[in-house]
């Protein structure tokens, strides 16, 4: 009793009666004190009751064996297992089994199997099952299941052992046969056989064999362990079988496992991992047993679900509480930190970890590293990296990485270069560099490299790369790319390509790879946008419309926009087309209507994340008409701002200038027959304040425009364009539209009317 509640105490009292009444000799009496001394801890006074014993049975032996292994004196125990073979007793199936549990050694555990063999004791079940889990333990699985098949009759024990040593090395199909070979064989699997199973499964990432074999085991009526919930609950996690999970919890709740730590920590992970942070908010909040793995769940539960002022609240007050934060939580919230821009919250959290030794942590170091290149503070991230070894790839990664997202190709290659191993990330982090940095070649060049590293391209690297060619216009080599490649094209490789085609107005690729998207049930509505729009261009209306339908029965809908800022230590954050309880709204307001004046004039950014104002045309005008609007509109513009003045060609007759020329002739100029200059004149032009408006024949329209998108740097342009009546291909060939302002042909279609003809103008 004094053993079973190690209360050594009591256990020293009845020991000193023992030795009153004269039967310390007893040899049950000290095989029973030995027993007590060593589940009670108390290792020399269980040597001293044995090294007083004037006659010693195997009983004796097995004892102060037994008493050594349960309190991790292995090699004492060895030294006593030669003692009891010199004294000339025979170690017993008690002795064996006790050895061959504490086996360290492959050549060990052959030597014990040797005297068994020599023994005769191979047929004792008890020593059967023992060796199949020492085999297993040591990997020698065809062994473990010689010795399986040498045993008479195995029980559930054997089953048990040789199913566990088949799932710990990995081989899971084989141990789920041996599970059902088992039952066919009239067995019914314990609890102690599913669970073992069950959590190895969950263990190494087959969460849908976990989830299977758990089930079956509820449905068999077997109560599962605490072990056993705490591994299965990762596994619907990674599911996202949110239903299963609260299942799950209503089985802990009904046996009075929940208060049990692991399971506690298991289910705010999980509810968290499921979206459903609230739930892990409300087990954290119950909780009376935290501990930093409680913590450390609650505030990456937070950060995974986007809600990073409540990870950094969470933060505080697990400081505030006097816990020490892991790696996780720190790692955690520093992403929290970047992901709101929280540059001052970061740089504490840095402080703390710089004084508590975290700071080179591969882990921390790499999201201190990620944390000032997203606030913006690229210098900090590399004052970080150099303090930090280089060696390490998850570090490099984050710097590269850091230069990436900041576009600094060159220096981003320089890291890339130091990495001895290179790993996948590694390889998606310089591909990403290469791209922001317009690094197109070297892009190529590690691509076509990964092979030499023994890495096998996967999607991302592919995505990568196709946004690569894109991005630089070679178009038709990303398409050739996509189809060569070894894998079906993902989601990300086909959008790389569809923006790349609305960045070079490339209609024909474009459309094709819309419609790959649209075979791959996309749920991204920024590449539904991108479609739209690039068959907006080619005015095919009906298909616009259904592209819409699609996003409606299929349930994509533009999130709305988000943005949160850090000023004077708080943290506003406000979403799109939702009212706000930010005290100074009404100011905010204010200055939002001053902008939007501001604003007025510039044309509207032809950006693939934006959708644009797409109406079918409901009226056709004539050019007359057209020029006679857009005159009036133009000239009503120029009396009241003496800045507006017009460049026109040899052939600017016929549009709306030519009347601006008679009503200002001072404020027009003559390129002559140079019309491909006129946009570039009027840049100038637009660079001293001026507001010009410039007249060219429609079929110099693509060269203008390139001329001013890449030749002046200057992304909106303050300026007008008016064309002539020559037709205007749109870059197919199928069909042709008249222009009459490249603002008309910036925002979309036509007017229903006249009087909204002349408000769009």
């Amino acid at each position: 009793m004094c053993g079973l509640l190690a209360d050594v105490h009591q256990g020293k009292k009845i020991h000193n009666m023992a030795v009153e009444c004269g039967l310390e000799s007893d040899l049950f009496v000290s095989n029973a004190l030995i027993a007590m001394f060593g589940k009670c801890g108390s290792v020399i006074d269980g040597e001293k009751v044995f090294e007083r014993m004037r006659k010693r049975d195997i009983v004796s032996w097995n004892s102060i064996i037994s008493f050594y292994i349960e309190n991790g004196f292995h090699g004492k125990a060895m030294v006593k297992l030669q003692e009891l073979v010199q004294s000339g007793l025979r170690p017993d199936q008690v002795t064996i089994v006790s050895f061959l549990s504490i086996c360290t050694s492959d050549i060990t555990a052959r030597e014990i199997h040797g005297y068994i063999l020599r023994n005769g004791l191979e047929c004792i079940s008890e020593i059967c099952n023992t060796l199949i889990s020492m085999y297993g333990k040591f990997g020698r699985i065809e062994e473990a299941r010689r010795i399986f098949k040498k045993t008479i009759r195995p029980d559930n024990v054997a089953w048990n052992a040789l199913i566990s040593s088949y799932a710990q090395n990995g081989y899971f199909d084989e141990s789920i046969q041996l599970l059902r070979d088992m039952k066919h064989g009239g067995l019914n699997a314990d609890v102690v056989t599913y669970c073992g199973i069950v959590s190895s499964l969950a263990q190494n990432n087959m969460p849908n064999d976990a989830v299977r074999l758990f089930t079956e085991m509820l449905d068999l009526g077997l109560k599962p362990d605490v072990v056993t919930l705490a591994s299965i609950l990762p596994a619907i996690s990674d599911l996202m079988y949110l239903a299963y999970c609260k299942e799950i919890h209503g089985y802990s709740y009904r046996n009075r496992l929940e208060s049990d730590r692991r399971v506690t920590n298991a289910l705010i992970s999980v509810y968290s991992k499921c979206g459903s942070v609230q739930y892990a908010a409300c087990i954290f909040t119950d909780a009376t047993n935290r501990d930093v793995i409680s913590w450390s769940s609650m505030v990456v539960g937070y950060v995974q679900n986007g809600y990073f002022s409540k990870a950094l609240g969470t933060f505080g007050e697990m400081l505030s509480g006097k816990i020490q934060p892991n790696p996780v939580a720190v790692t955690s919230i520093l992403s929290a930190c970047a992901g709101i821009s929280a540059i001052r919250q970061g740089k504490e959290v840095h402080l703390w970890a710089y004084k508590n030794d975290f700071e080179s942590h591969t882990f921390v170091g790499s999201a201190l590293i990620d944390m000032y290149a997203k606030c913006g503070n690229i210098a900090y991230s590399r004052r970080v990296f150099d303090r930090i070894s280089e060696e390490d790839s998850v570090i490099c990664n984050s710097m590269i990485s850091g230069y990436a997202d900041h576009g600094l190709g060159e220096k981003a290659l320089e890291i890339f270069h130091r990495v001895k191993e290179p790993d996948q990330v590694s390889f998606i982090a310089i591909l990403s560099a290469c791209n922001h940095g317009g690094l197109v070649d070297e892009g190529i060049k590690i691509f076509n490299s990964m092979k030499n590293f023994g890495i096998v391209p996967r999607e991302g690297h592919y995505a990568c790369m196709v946004d690569i060619l894109g991005r630089s216009g070679r178009l038709e080599e990303a398409l050739e790319l996509i189809r060569t490649m070894p894998v079906k094209a993902t989601i990300d490789v086909w959008g790389a390509l569809l923006g790349a085609c609305k960045t070079h107005s490339n209609l024909g690729v474009g459309i094709y790879s819309g419609t790959q998207l649209m075979g791959l049930s996309c749920e991204n509505p920024g590449h539904y946008v991108m479609l739209s729009n690039i068959l907006a261009d080619c005015y095919r209306w009906e298909e616009v419309e259904v592209m819409r339908k699609k996003m409606n029965e299929r349930g994509v809908k533009k999130g709305a926009g988000y943005s949160s800022i850090e000023v004077d230590k708080r943290i506003h954050s406000f979403v799109a087309n939702e009212k706000t309880q930010h005290p100074e709204w009404g100011s905010l307001l204010r200055v939002l209507r001053r902008l939007n004046v501001q604003m007025k004039g510039f044309l509207i950014s032809d950006w693939q994340g934006v959708d644009r104002i797409i109406n079918p045309p409901h009226a056709n005008y004539s050019d007359s008409v057209i020029a006679a609007i857009d005159a009036e509109a133009l000239i009503n513009e120029a009396d009241a701002d003496k800045g507006v003045v017009a460049i026109h060609s040899a052939m600017g007759g016929g549009t709306s200038l030519n009347m601006f020329l008679r009503r200002f002739p001072t404020r027009c100029f003559d390129v002559g027959i140079s019309e491909q200059h006129a946009v570039t004149f009027a840049i100038g032009l637009a660079c001293e304040s001026l507001k010009p408006f410039c007249a060219i024949y429609s079929s110099f329209l693509q060269r203008a425009y390139k001329r001013g998108d890449s030749g002046s740097g200057i992304c909106v342009w303050s300026f007008g364009v008016v064309l002539g009546q020559e037709p205007l291909k749109n870059g197919i060939g199928d069909k042709s539209i008249k222009a009459w302002s490249l603002q008309v042909v910036g925002k979309g279609g036509i007017p229903p009317c006249q009087f909204k003809l002349y408000q769009y103008l």
